[in-house]
Parts: C-alpha cells; structure tokens; sequence
C-alpha cells in the first residue's frame, strides 16, 4: 500500500497539489464551509477539450474513513494503479502516463459501479501490459457531473464488477 494511501487511512483527509501549484490563501476555509464540506472528494474539472475531465493539480480527499467508503476506494485505486504503472519498463525518453489518468479511471469506475482503465490504458506502453488486458482499449467514459447548489458533483460507489 503507498504511502499517501495508509496516511490517508489514518488521518481521514488529504490536500493533493501539483508542484507547480500555488496557493494565496488558506483552502480550508472554502473545503470546510458548504457546500464543499459536505463531500468527500473535491476535485476541478480540466478544461474543455482536454483528454481527461478532471485534473489531478488539486484534489482534496476528506472524511471517508470506512474501508467501505467510495472516497476511500478512489484514493487507493490511484495509489495501486499509479504504483503499478511507475513499476512498469518503460523505453528511454518515453513517460508513462501521469497520475491524472490514473485519478480519472478511479473516478470513472466509482461513478459507473465498473472498474476501468481506459485513461491509462492509451498510453502505449500501458496498453501493451497486462494492466490493460481487461478495461483497456475501449473508449473513454465521460463522468456522470450532476448538479446541486452551483456545484458539479459525481456519485460514487465501490465498483462491484470488472470492465
């Protein structure tokens, strides 16, 4: 289990931010005040256009625990997944694909009750591993967004079935 993962175990809340990100004040006066407080994972949308619907430059996992909690299930996938891709060979001067695919097929697979892997798995390398051999290949879903007092949410749960 990665490290941010059992910290997350333990103290129930983490700030994800890109290193190139920079903050000019205190976030947790917005996370902990309504409507954000109430969710579990607060997470911006990429641009338009972009190939992946949430950007993984700030994120912020909160409150959710229980081994059965969804939030909690999303925070490990990207752990796993992103181990697993840091672990694969991969060819001079070629990356493998950043942590933001990784948090989009979490997403993908708790808002749809399915696990997938189709944001990674377009990254060459991935699609040629056994990572890939089931939830690859296929088209990317698009995120069910719902609306609720200004804010764009998703519902989650744990998925109970493979791609």
């Amino acid at each position: 289990m990665s490290l941010f993962a059992l910290f997350y175990r333990q103290v129930g809340g983490l700030l994800f931010l890109d290193t190139d990100f920079a903050l000019l004040r205190d976030p947790y006066t917005q996370l902990k005040a309504p409507p954000l407080s109430r969710a579990s994972l607060v997470l911006m949308p990429d641009l338009r256009g972009s190939a992946t619907p949430v950007n993984a430059g700030l994120w912020y996992a909160q409150g959710a625990g229980a081994p059965s909690s969804a939030a909690r299930w999303v925070v490990e996938q990207v752990a796993r997944r992103t181990e697993a891709v840091i672990r694969l060979p991969t060819p001079r001067k070629q990356l493998p694909p950043y942590d933001q695919a990784m948090l989009n097929d979490a997403l993908a697979s708790a808002s749809r009750g399915v696990s997938t892997a189709s944001y990674m798995c377009t990254h060459p390398r991935v699609a040629a591993s056994s990572l890939c051999a089931s939830g690859g290949g296929r088209p990317r879903p698009q995120l069910p967004w719902l609306r609720e007092d200004g804010v764009r949410w998703l519902r989650l749960s744990v998925p109970t079935a493979r791609n």
